[in-house]
């Protein structure tokens, strides 16, 4: 399916007065992944933080693996593709790679698709962009996360404390 381009924005709200940040960089030339988090809180522990699509796309693959839950969205037209993972819980339907390329499961930009893991709250985030000669290949995400939109602050009461259920058929929870 072909995704008109659209503006970012990052996969983490503001936590009250804590930013997300990136607490440690960890990659290399084909592995260009970043971890996202919050300088750490004793209510850390509490809080169910929403994750969000960056952008709108399709669901590419949403799986259970070692680390906790992986979704990989496909910003269309072989353009862009998102990873999350190090996930608590996931809000769309599980399915792996090319199993459902006619049937894939579609996501608004900043929909919750799952919650960050906790001790220490965070995300482990992937930017993939499409090469002509080596198909998808990892991208520095940081500087292009510097012009994205900043999430808006989840509101007290919110899935933030409860922890509430958002997706219904797609919902996994890590034990």
């Amino acid at each position: 399916a072909r995704l008109q381009p659209q503006a970012c924005q990052w996969p983490l709200a503001r936590l009250g007065d804590r930013e997300p940040l990136v607490p440690a960089e960890r990659g290399s030339e084909t592995r260009r992944g970043i971890d996202l988090g919050y300088a750490t809180s004793a209510l850390d522990s509490k809080l169910f933080v929403p994750v969000h699509a960056t952008q709108a796309g399709e669901i590419a693959a949403a799986l259970d693996v070692a680390t906790g839950y992986a979704i990989t969205i496909d910003h269309g037209d072989r353009t862009m593709m998102t990873h999350y993972a190090h996930l608590s819980k996931m809000f769309v339907t599980p399915c792996i790679p090319k199993d459902h390329a006619s049937h894939r499961q579609y996501v608004h930009a900043g929909q919750v698709i799952g919650y960050a893991a906790k001790a220490p709250l965070h995300l482990r985030f992937e930017l993939w962009r499409w090469n002509a000669d080596s198909g998808y290949a990892a991208d520095d995400a940081i500087p292009q996360m510097q012009t994205w939109a900043q999430v808006p602050q989840p509101v007290a009461g919110s899935e933030l404390e409860r922890g509430g259920a958002r997706g219904g058929r797609g919902e996994a929870a890590r034990r």
